[in-house]
């Protein structure tokens, strides 16, 4: 696998992100191969998903209201900006009066997909900065 650090995996309910990069002069951008936001029309371009995940227009579920399910949303693109900012809004719900689900995880990481133990992936990995 590249040692090329990949971005993102969501687990999260309903997700919108995306990544703000730096310029040298200070200034800003919005990175649409980082992007993920409403509707939803690249989502099999720029991210892969795997378990239980269900993509649509309007949201990303990825789990149902279920526990011991798992879902991940990973981007394809490795972020190559020294410096970046991430914005993510979220939304945890279900039919239940307390709980819902087992809870949920966002990494960065330099593997992508790597099922295991931890909220749905590996329990070591490793980050190159």
């Amino acid at each position: 696998m590249s040692n090329l650090i990949y971005s993102i995996l969501f687990l999260t309910l309903s997700t919108v992100s995306s990544i703000v990069a730096e310029l040298d002069a200070g200034q800003s951008y919005v990175s649409r191969d980082h992007s993920l936001t409403r509707p939803y029309p690249n989502v099999g371009k720029l991210w892969d998903f795997s378990g239980h995940t269900m993509i649509t227009n309007n949201y990303v579920r990825l789990t149902p209201d279920l526990q011991s399910k798992s879902g991940a949303i990973w981007n394809t693109s490795p972020i190559m900006t020294k410096n970046w900012e991430l914005q993510v809004t979220f939304k945890v719900h279900g039919k239940g009066t307390e709980l819902f689900g087992d809870g949920f995880a966002l990494w960065y990481a330099q593997e992508r997909m790597m099922d295991g133990p931890v909220f749905g992936s590996k329990d070591y990995f490793s980050v190159q900065w």
